[in-house]
């Protein structure tokens, strides 16, 4: 597989690993970065994490941003629908309210 098809590809926790294993092989970090098409920044925040974590601590965190956005975006749409019903309720009630005060006027 040609290297500018593996940088175009999402990056897996395995490759992640296999990067830093090269790095802390006594990879140079800035071949690799050029190879990888990365940031010096990015390998080195990856072997930080690896050395810290593991393995595990290369998984994406987008993945668990993603799902803290989704669940968000539900609970804000479960609001939304709950104050559009609460707004409708309001304006029934005013109205029969309105109702009524005319009524007791003539």
């Amino acid at each position: 597989m040609a290297e500018s098809t593996l940088t175009q590809n999402r990056w897996t926790i395995t490759r992640k690993t296999a990067v830093v294993l090269e790095l802390l092989r006594g990879g140079e970090a800035a071949e690799l970065a050029r190879r990888y098409g990365l940031s010096q920044a990015q390998l080195f925040a990856w072997r930080d994490r690896f050395l810290e974590g593991g393995q595990a601590a290369l998984k994406t965190r987008r993945g668990q941003i993603d799902s803290e956005r989704e669940r968000r975006v539900r609970e804000l749409e479960r609001k939304v629908g709950q104050l559009t019903l609460e707004k409708e309720l309001l304006k029934k009630t005013d109205a029969l309210i309105r109702q009524r005060g005319r009524r007791s006027t003539s």
